[in-house]
């Protein structure tokens, strides 16, 4: 179990390459950042990676530039995808109540998660505290955290003449600019229903097999199996976006028929089988073949 707070690039290649080569039994767990790439975690599972400890923390772009996160929320899904199907087990969470995110913000995850379900639910969706030693700590103001008050709990556990403020971990605020509870609720019961579906014996999934020109797609999370088949081009297409795809990238390479490109598009869409999120394409599935 790695103390370092963050794994450093360049271990991916040079550290898990070695222990790769040398065949190794060792089970590494690592805190790592969400923008670590596909190959990179390919190589690391190859080395030993078997958990990681990724800063995802929300699924929405504007709610992670809030927290002054270097990440998207297309980034963070595609965490989510490889971790999956590389099975390195992933432990993360949620937040939400961060000053000046929107309901909208909330309504966009909404529209994402169900999606999810064959990837590994986050350990809980929270309300951000500014406990001790966090930047809404520390920086309340520049957090626009108002006043931080010791928790209410410290002054039945402490004679009355103890400073509060120096002693205590947990504290309540006043912070303001945040959406109402009601708009985080749908969220919440949508990850409390994701963490359920996992501890069921029968797991969602959605994985994809691939033939000479064809490639099947099986649907298994919500309960009934669907079968999709995409042929020739629109095979090739989804693979495509096995990695996050730019629209502009998709065009490029695929815009010669735009009447069949968008229609394909919407179709993939529709089924849930492709995510559309923050201006890029990404492949849902969990393809069969270990690439």
């Amino acid at each position: 179990n790695a103390i370092d707070n963050i794994l450093a690039p360049e271990y991916a290649e040079h550290l898990f390459g070695v222990l790769a080569e040398a065949k190794t039994d060792l089970q590494l767990h690592y805190e790592i950042r969400p923008t670590v790439s596909h190959e990179q975690l390919k190589n690391m599972r190859r080395g030993g990676l078997v958990s990681v400890q990724p800063g995802v923390e929300s699924l929405s772009t504007h709610v992670l530039t809030l927290m002054k996160k270097f990440t998207t929320g297309m980034k963070n899904v595609e965490l989510l995808k490889w971790t999956a199907y590389y099975e390195i087990s992933n432990a993360y969470n949620l937040l939400y109540g961060f000053p000046g995110e929107t309901a909208d913000d909330y309504l966009e995850q909404a529209r994402v998660i169900p999606q999810l379900l064959h990837f590994q639910p986050p350990y809980g969706m929270v309300k951000a505290r500014p406990d001790r030693g966090s930047p809404m700590y520390e920086a309340p103001t520049e957090q626009k955290m108002g006043s931080l008050v010791p928790t209410a709990v410290y002054q039945h556990l402490y004679p009355p003449d103890f400073d509060l403020s120096r002693i205590s971990y947990y504290f309540d605020d006043t912070r303001t600019n945040v959406p109402p509870p009601e708009a985080y609720e749908e969220c919440l019961s949508l990850v409390d229903e994701w963490t359920a579906r996992w501890e069921d014996s029968h797991r969602p999934m959605l994985t994809s097999f691939k033939t000479p020109g064809t490639l099947s797609i099986f649907d298994a999370r919500r309960g009934k199996t669907v079968a999709t088949r995409f042929d020739e081009r629109a095979a090739e297409l989804y693979e495509f976006c096995a990695d996050a795809r730019r629209t502009v990238d998709v065009v490029e390479r695929f815009g010669e028929d735009r009447t069949w490109l968008d229609a394909t598009l919407a179709e993939m869409l529709e089924r849930q089988l492709l995510l559309e999120l923050d201006g890029r394409y990404l492949a849902l599935a969990l393809p069969a073949q270990f690439l």
